[in-house]
């Protein structure tokens, strides 16, 4: 796995804080801050889990997809409880199996990123997949990545540019940044379109993308314009 896809996948953490009833997206906690940077304070999260999972605990052998996922959050973050990574991949694939995109979303991070499982590009894939075929906007964006980087399925510039686009219409800059590279530059089955490519590097440099804003001023461009 690339340097940058990893750095990136570990960024993602805490964008949504997850909250009862809601199905917001934590990612792996990252092994240091310099890739944290888009990441949100998620410890205000623990108070909304309960300090007594027994409740959550009979739900979820009862088969309720919602309550395995908050489960799984619970033991991989340590809400309320020890945290406990085979537990939650545990509850996360149950749920998973439910098509809930959360669960399948934190599961493929897991892979991803090998935080309680061995990292398997190939698992990542596939879990990230179904979460971004779910609608989740984070998974959308790593899947994106990884048919850009080749990883865990063979490298597909227009698969890339389907997923970061969806990404990319939310104002998300990473998504910004690497599709106005793809343009800039063209790909196997992509026509390079400086127009494009130069609007999208806009688009990531005015969210404060640092690349983006180096990458235009390489191309003679004021970043603030």
């Amino acid at each position: 796995m690339s340097v940058r896809l990893l750095a990136i996948a570990r960024r993602t953490v805490c964008i949504f804080v997850i909250v009862l009833g809601l199905s917001g997206i934590c990612a792996s906690e990252p092994a240091d801050s310099s890739v944290a940077e888009s990441g949100a304070d998620c410890s205000a999260a623990t108070d909304a889990y309960p300090s007594d999972p027994t409740e959550l605990e009979r739900a979820a052998n009862s088969g309720d997809a919602e309550a395995q996922f908050k489960l799984g959050v619970m033991n991989q973050f340590g809400y309320n409880i020890p945290k406990d990574l085979d537990k939650a991949q545990r509850y996360y694939r149950l749920a998973a199996r439910q098509n809930n995109a959360s669960a399948q979303y934190n599961l493929g991070m897991m892979y991803l990123t090998g935080e309680g499982l061995e990292k398997d590009a190939a698992q990542a894939f596939h879990f990230l997949r179904s979460a971004a075929e779910g609608g989740v906007v984070l998974a959308q964006l790593n899947l994106g990545m990884l048919y850009l980087d080749g990883q865990g399925v063979k490298r597909n510039a227009r698969q890339a540019i389907k997923w970061l686009s969806r990404v990319a219409r939310t104002g998300e800059p990473e998504s910004c940044y690497l599709l106005g590279r793809l343009y800039l530059k063209g790909d196997s089955g992509v026509r390079a379109d400086a127009d494009k490519g130069i609007s999208y590097l806009r688009n990531a440099a005015h969210a404060g993308h640092p690349e983006a804003q180096a990458l235009l001023r390489e191309l003679g461009l004021d970043p603030e314009q």
